[in-house]
């Protein structure tokens, strides 16, 4: 099989997002319209006919090209509507490592790496499917879920989806920094842009603020697709940590989509704090591979 490494400018997206569309393990992150918002000037490996595509967001630092995994996009890797075989993810992979000094990409996780000559960084993520009714769902919850809620009861909390996009972003700009630090201009300008989702077909997007006495305390941001739900950005500020108002936002999604073929993914996470919130809900883990080739230098700084 020919795999070709394309430059932007010579990729058929038309012809891409059709692939990643009927593909079995289409993501939201691989679309050409998303990449192009958060990877501006992506590249792409791409077999024949686009019958097996993988994006290659990379950047130049001095005389090397270097394969990063961007900002708010959890996955990546090889998409198809055929099986991706461990003979066509080598294949993938030696042309990575043929073509650039250095990579670091999130693949996605029906891609089976084990016993691949390569360097891989596990990390979890977390999935709640949908489609039992909510008295159900809410029947997996743990004992700390079910009390976190009870306080979110007496805390007189009120799930509203009646805010702007405009309200979101600046919300979020508030407070995020002050948990991360670590969220620059252009990352704020790629938020706003995933944000705007009314223009492309099969998306939506949901944002959900909780407020107490009239008081913003939380807000979280979610990207619908006909089968799957994408916990994109949460933030809660002083008020609504000490109210534990994320739990509501979360418990009201669960609620709103329950009996329906959806899944909810909670997009990791690593930290255990986190993951330990979205097992509380009933979330299954499920692993996915970093991918690491390190041709550069010795103490070369990537």
């Amino acid at each position: 099989m020919k795999i070709d490494l394309l430059r932007n400018s010579q990729i058929d997206k038309y012809r891409w997002d059709k692939t990643l569309k009927a593909s079995y393990n289409s993501m939201v992150y691989g679309f050409s319209w998303y990449l192009d918002i958060v990877a501006p000037g992506w590249s792409a490996l791409v077999s024949k006919n686009y019958q097996f595509i993988m994006p290659v967001p990379f950047k130049r630092k001095i005389f090397f090209k270097i394969a990063l995994q961007p900002y708010f996009a959890q996955q990546l890797g090889i998409f198809s509507t055929k099986k991706i075989t461990q003979d066509i993810i080598n294949l993938f992979f030696e042309r990575l490592s043929a073509s650039f000094s250095y990579v670091e990409l999130n693949m996605n996780k029906v891609m089976i790496t084990e016993g691949l000559p390569y360097t891989f960084r596990k990390n979890v993520t977390f999935e709640l499917d949908l489609i039992q009714p909510y008295e159900g769902l809410k029947q997996q919850y743990n004992d700390n879920t079910k009390r976190n809620l009870k306080k979110c009861e007496k805390n007189n909390i009120y799930i509203s989806e009646q805010f702007s996009q405009k309200q979101f972003l600046n919300f979020f700009k508030e407070n995020i920094d002050n948990q991360l630090g670590l969220l620059e201009k252009k990352d704020y300008k790629k938020i706003a842009k995933i944000i705007k989702l009314h223009k492309f077909p099969l998306f939506s997007s949901l944002i959900i603020f909780a407020q107490v006495n009239g008081t913003v305390c939380a807000a979280a941001f979610f990207i619908k697709t006909p089968d799957r739900i994408f916990y994109m950005f949460g933030v809660s500020n002083k008020l609504g940590k000490e109210t534990l108002a994320m739990f509501q936002i979360i418990d009201y999604v669960i609620r709103k989509f329950s009996r329906k073929n959806m899944i909810l993914d909670f997009e990791g996470s690593n930290i255990e704090n986190i993951a330990r919130m979205y097992k509380g809900f009933g979330a299954k883990p499920s692993s996915y591979d970093t991918l690491i080739i390190n041709h550069l230098p010795f103490l070369f700084l990537k």
